[in-house]
This record gives structure tokens, C-alpha cells and sequence, in this order.
């Protein structure tokens, strides 16, 4: 093992003391209030003029955290697509029954599902000899039955699953989901299927099988013990590029297809994923990239 080397006769020209009251810009306490009321960050010198307050800051932040929300939950609701389940975006389940939530007339909500997912028993996608490839993580057990997946899109630190859905919950929300979903018509088996929902997250049948899904950055490890299925961006970054672009390769019918109506989102993810010049990785982090950074 090497010595650590003796420094004890280099040059030390500290002082015995330092009267900081003579430098400029120090002073006891400066930021002491703004600690106590919380997180304080100081911003680089090219940005203070662009940023020169607290309101422009937090406005600049919220807009950046609805951009980045936005574009994660339109990768979600293409991947669905993709494989094959059409979307209802932004379903409301309304709290008319709760008098605590009417105010002024107006009715609240218990919560909002993102995505809510139906795909149909025998979907299927096929051109020439290729039948285009699905996702096993996400369809695998779905033939044959109605696949119904309530998606929620988680894209910042707070991962876990919203208050409708946490254990102990109030079971009238997933009870009035079921009744729009339509698949039950007997109320005994509406409440059945939702306590099954409450409890592990999903519900079976021969011919059906709803499921709640969190799509999001990284899975929240205590929820997922719980039984909350999580599929990360990753995980459809690499869909679009292993699997889905992949297919077409193999089926030696091409490298891509044209799809100019998209939207610009999906046409520039597939832009990325089909440019097998670049390793694969390599095209699942710009994905990763073109969703935070747009």
C-alpha cells in the first residue's frame, strides 16, 4: 500500500484569521430566510437576464414539465396504437355522487385516466407475408379476449399510482369506469371486477382481461410489489427499435414504412429507430432524448 505523501513542510500561507465582515458580498444569514422557505438555486450568468425573477423562472419550468408531460403521453398513446388498441385520451370520472365535490354547481372529479386502451380478441396487422410485430410484454395473454388496459403516464419523479387506485381506496370510481368499459351487465360482477381491479390491479375472465398500467421513467419498486404493472420509456424506446422496426427487416420487405400522417412526434421517433447505421442503444437514447428535449 503507497503512503500518503507528507506535506507538512510545503508553503502555507493561511492566516490565523480572516476578518469576513471585509469581503465583499458576505453576510450572516443572506440566504438563511430563503432556505427556510425552501430549495433555493442560483442560475448561470446567461440565463439571469432571461430569467430575472421567481414567476419567470417557475412559468419557464411549468411550461418545460407540460411539453415534456405532453410528448410522454403521446409516445404512450402511440405505442398502444401500435399495438393495437385504439384510445380514448383523458377520461374523466366524475364525482357527482360526492356533495364535497360540487361546488358553485359545478361538478368535480374523482380522477382523470390518461389513457384507457381497448383492444379487440383477434387484432391482428398484416401486410404481403409479415404480420407486424406487437409488444409480448404488453399483449401476451391478450388472444382471444377483450385486452383493456387503463394507462396512466407518469413523466417525472412521482411514479406512483393516483389516489383512486391506492389500497383502501373508495371502490365508486373503478365501479363507474366498468360501466362505461361495457363488457359486465350485472352489478354484482361490476363490483366484483373492481374490487379484483383494487385489490391486485387487474381482473380475468375467459373473454376479458382489464389492467392497470404505468407507463413512466423508472417503475416505483413499492407499488410494483403491490402488483401495478410498470413499462418504462426504455422499455418502448427499444419496442419501437428491436422489435417493431426489426420485423419489417427480417421480412426482407424493406427497412421502413411511409406514414407522413402522424404526427411529428411518431415520424421522428421512427425516423430515429430505422436508421440501422446507428447501433441500437445508441437510437433508443436519442428516443429517450427527442421526448425530454422535443
Amino acid at each position: 500500500m503507497s503512503e500518503a505523501p507528507d506535506n507538512s513542510s510545503a508553503g502555507d500561507d493561511f492566516r490565523p484569521e480572516y476578518d469576513f465582515r471585509k469581503l465583499r458580498g458576505v453576510a450572516r444569514g443572506k440566504y438563511a430566510g430563503k432556505f427556510r422557505e425552501g430549495r433555493t438555486v442560483r442560475l448561470a450568468k446567461d440565463l439571469e437576464e432571461a430569467f430575472p425573477d421567481e414567476a419567470t423562472v417557475d412559468g419557464a419550468l411549468r411550461e418545460y414539465l407540460r411539453i415534456t408531460s405532453d410528448r410522454s403521453q403521446e409516445l404512450v398513446r402511440s405505442y398502444l396504437r401500435l399495438n393495437g388498441y385504439f384510445i380514448i385520451p383523458n377520461f374523466i370520472i366524475h364525482a357527482a355522487d360526492d356533495p364535497n365535490r360540487v361546488v358553485d354547481d359545478t361538478i368535480g372529479n374523482y380522477t382523470e385516466i390518461d389513457l384507457l386502451g381497448v383492444r379487440m380478441p383477434y387484432s391482428a396487422e398484416q401486410t404481403a407475408h409479415l404480420r407486424i410485430a406487437n409488444d409480448p410484454p404488453l399483449v401476451s395473454g391478450a388472444d382471444g379476449k377483450f385486452d383493456i388496459v387503463v394507462a396512466e403516464v407518469k413523466s417525472g419523479a412521482k411514479n406512483r399510482p393516483n389516489a383512486a387506485w391506492r389500497p383502501n381506496a373508495n371502490p365508486y370510481p373503478l365501479e363507474y369506469l366498468l360501466r362505461f368499459v361495457g363488457l359486465f351487465s350485472h352489478s354484482d360482477e361490476i363490483k366484483r371486477a373492481a374490487e379484483s381491479l383494487g385489490k391486485s390491479y387487474r381482473y380475468e375472465t375467459t373473454d376479458c382481461r382489464l389492467r392497470y398500467l404505468i407507463f413512466a421513467p423508472e417503475p416505483n419498486t413499492h407499488y410494483q410489489g403491490l402488483g401495478v404493472e410498470y413499462i418504462t420509456f426504455r422499455e418502448i424506446a427499444r419496442f419501437l427499435v428491436e422489435v417493431r422496426g426489426q420485423c419489417w427487416i427480417e421480412s426482407n420487405l424493406g427497412v421502413a414504412s411511409s406514414h407522413p400522417q402522424w404526427n411529428s412526434l411518431l415520424v421522428q421517433m421512427f425516423k430515429i429507430a430505422n436508421d440501422v447505421d446507428t447501433p441500437p442503444d445508441q437510437r433508443i437514447d436519442r428516443i429517450l432524448e427527442s421526448i425530454s428535449r422535443g
